[in-house]
């Protein structure tokens, strides 16, 4: 994806299958396992929830704690992870054996939320 077709992407907003993220953090775990027991999605990681790119901080490190926080989710997800400039795009398919949880609990896609 080109840096372009992503702002496109993200003056959309956040919703169903589209999620920004600040930064890698407990959270993104969450939503890691919402998108993949729903029908998958894309984190924007290192953007508010305006769109506005904040910069990811050490990609390499990011991108070793987000397939860290993919392999904690019980079954693992394999996600996709590109660096477009100084953000990461995290691409979660949906799920092969659903229902997926972490930290004991389900969790679900529902608009632009990850709910228990």
């Amino acid at each position: 994806m080109t840096k372009n077709e992503l702002l496109d992407l993200m003056r959309l907003g956040e919703g169903l299958t589209l999620e920004f993220k600040r930064s890698v953090s407990a959270e993104l775990g969450r939503e890691i396992c919402a998108f993949a027991n729903a029908i998958g999605g894309l984190i924007v990681v290192g953007a508010d929830d305006h769109g506005n790119f904040l910069g990811a901080g050490n990609i390499n490190q990011a991108k070793s704690e987000i397939q860290s926080l993919a392999r904690n989710v019980d079954s693992p997800i394999a996600v996709g992870i590109e660096p477009i400039e100084n953000v990461l795009l995290v691409t979660v398919p949906s799920g092969p054996a659903k229902p997926h949880m972490v930290g004991g609990k389900f969790y679900m896609r529902e608009a632009a939320s990850s709910t228990p």
